[in-house]
């Protein structure tokens, strides 16, 4: 399959794949879309992932990825769609995760319109089930307008970083069930386009910040 350099989206998703990623998946150059979501893959995550510039969705929850989330990651300027949920990974979240700049500041179709005359967008972009709001829904022609990280039910520790709240753009977060601790920054108001907001089963201590998800709900 790596010899397949002009491939611009690989869905394997749902399968029962295993082992670790073929590193020769590291020759499809212009890859935008990866989806190896609900397979067995091991390992840590591959570094050509990290550093495939042209990505705009990376799917690959509910495998058995260890170690750490690569820093390299925060390099992907046109990623839209981080899914790493249900793996093993550990350590902490990248600070750096605001230097993704599709999720950052801005009106939501602003880059929509560099990627399709730069990239070809909508000739590879097909159907994803993405689980927001708490359960999976199939996204088709919205999918280029969602902006969603989801890095759940992982072994990921210490503090949120306080650079991930000024990701505007952001859609749903989830964080869900992992070992985070600390204040949960009061910055987080900042994220005009939020939907949904998943921090449970965790260790965070932040009493005024029930009170403040409350007066957003009035």
């Amino acid at each position: 399959m790596g010899s397949l350099v002009a491939l611009k989206a690989l869905s394997l998703h749902n399968n029962s794949l295993y082992g670790d990623i073929p590193s020769s998946l590291g020759n499809c150059k212009v890859l935008g879309l990866i989806n190896l979501s609900d397979n067995k893959f091991l390992g840590i995550i591959p570094k050509w992932i990290v550093e495939r510039t042209t990505l705009i969705v990376i799917h690959l929850r509910s495998n058995k990825f260890t170690s750490d989330i690569p820093r390299k990651i925060c390099q992907l300027s046109y990623l839209r769609m981080l899914d790493l949920a249900n793996n093993s990974l550990s350590g902490t979240i990248p600070t750096c995760l605001n230097n993704i700049s599709s999720m950052a500041a801005g009106p939501i179709e602003s880059d929509f319109n560099v990627l399709e005359v730069d990239y070809n967008y909508e000739l590879y972009m097909e159907s994803l089930i993405l689980n927001i709001k708490g359960r999976d829904s199939k996204y088709e022609d919205i999918l280029r307008y969602v902006r969603m990280i989801d890095l759940s039910s992982n072994n990921l520790s210490r503090s949120i970083p306080v650079e991930i709240f000024s990701l505007s753009k952001l859609q749903s977060l989830n964080l869900s069930h992992n070992h985070l601790t600390g204040i949960i920054s009061m910055e987080i108001g900042g994220m005009e386009y939020l939907e949904s907001l998943d921090l449970s089963r965790n260790n965070l201590l932040d009493s005024n910040l029930q009170s403040t998800f409350f007066l957003w709900k009035c």
